[in-house]
């Protein structure tokens, strides 16, 4: 209910997602205002609900460098694990205004620094349908990172990420590149 009550546009601002985005924005200033860090090298990354923020705020946030949400996209409303019990039981007016504001699919063309997608093949959260339609509004340099069988959860372990933000803010080695099909 926290994520998906009914809301007004007038108190969007109420909202969880809203607060949560506002909190990784203010947390990103911080960071970048401290002398000892580099903010021509600050990243974000994300898992499950934090993958869905990393895809918002990768949209709105020009000063990032890289960014990395796993598991999380957008088209929420059209394939996710909250269509039936969420977006199904919404009036079509609700449903827009929540996308409208709050799903990922709003924001990923604004992406402008390079991302990375991680995901399995059998996500129940953030499935891999959703998962391409959110990967391919990305205008920005793009890499995507599929694992057959990789189950949810919030694993740290995954060698790519580490990989790919070196690659980005470290000038390491790249990540393997396949053709786009």
């Amino acid at each position: 209910d926290t994520k998906f009550r009914d809301f007004s546009d007038a108190d969007v601002q109420d909202m969880w997602s809203y607060h949560a985005v506002a909190a990784v924005l203010r947390g990103h200033s911080l960071l970048a205002s401290r002398p000892e860090v580099d903010r021509q090298r600050i990243g974000v990354t994300g898992i499950s609900w934090g993958g869905y923020l990393t895809c918002i705020i990768a949209g709105i946030d020009e000063r990032l460098k890289v960014a990395v949400p796993v598991y999380g996209c957008g088209f929420l409303h059209e394939n996710s694990a909250w269509r039936e019990p969420r977006f199904d039981k919404m009036t079509a007016e609700q449903r827009e205004r929540w996308v409208s504001h709050f799903d990922p699919s709003k924001y990923l063309p604004g992406v402008s620094c390079p991302i990375l997608f991680v995901n399995g093949t059998n996500d129940f959260a953030y499935p891999p349908d959703s998962y391409q339609k959110s990967y391919t509004l990305v205008k920005a340099p793009r890499t995507l990172s599929i694992r057959v069988g990789l189950p949810h959860g919030h694993i740290w372990t995954f060698q790519e990420v580490d990989t790919f933000v070196d690659s980005v803010l470290k000038d390491g080695k790249p990540l393997l590149k396949t053709n786009d099909v």
